[in-house]
């Protein structure tokens, strides 16, 4: 059974901008406000804060990101010292926005920073196995959801057919909170509907911190 580890956004409120690199750096990132993921949303600084503290998990690694945006996760990963970073997004616009912080953040640690048009749904996906997938912020949209997660299934089930254990990590910040039945318990729609289009694409998710399995 394939897992994904899921960090729930709603911590992303204690780390509003993105942190430094842990050799005092910090990334240069130009934004894009004609395109929704044209600038670093909450989820990324989260995501990029736990990527420091897992640094010897990352440094060596090869990264894939999906729906990158302006590339922050990815290219903070290349930072961390990631040997291959592979930066992808489904829109044009912002393949030409990832391409120049790539450039602009030249400076990482990593011997391989690539930029690459993907569109989530189809049966084509990057080449070769990663050690990890990242996402940030990208369940929100009702119409991208299953196409995110098949895509997320045939980036881990290639990899699992050559032996190659692929983990994938996505942060997000919570949606509207909605009560329940049960006093001081409330829901997150969008994150239930989320896990219900994992399960039925054949992924399971796991809490980040939970025990990882391959």
């Amino acid at each position: 059974m394939t897992f994904i580890l899921f960090a729930l956004g709603q911590l992303a409120m204690h780390c509003e901008r993105l942190p430094s690199l842990p050799c005092g750096r910090k990334l240069e990132l130009h934004t894009n406000d004609a395109e929704i993921g044209g600038r670093v949303w909450k989820a990324a600084p989260l995501l990029c804060a736990w990527l420091a503290e897992a640094q010897p998990e990352i440094e060596g690694a090869s990264i894939c990101e999906l729906g990158a945006g302006t590339g922050a996760v990815g290219l903070y990963a290349a930072g961390l010292g990631a040997t291959r970073v592979l930066l992808t997004d489904g829109s044009s616009r912002l393949v030409s926005l990832l391409r120049e912080n790539a450039a602009v953040n030249s400076w990482a640690r990593c011997s391989s920073i690539e930029v690459q048009q993907l569109t989530w749904g189809g049966d084509a996906v990057p080449e070769g196995c990663f050690d990890w997938v990242l996402g940030s912020d990208l369940t929100y949209d009702d119409e991208a959801r299953a196409l995110l997660c098949h895509t997320l299934h045939r980036l881990l089930a290639n990899a699992a057919a050559k032996g190659h254990v692929t983990r994938a990590l996505l942060a997000e910040e919570h949606g509207t909170p909605e009560p329940t039945s049960v006093d001081g318990l409330f829901r997150d729609a969008d994150l239930d509907a989320f896990i219900a289009t994992a399960e039925e694409h054949g992924l399971e998710i796991q809490p980040l911190g939970a025990a990882e399995t391959g």
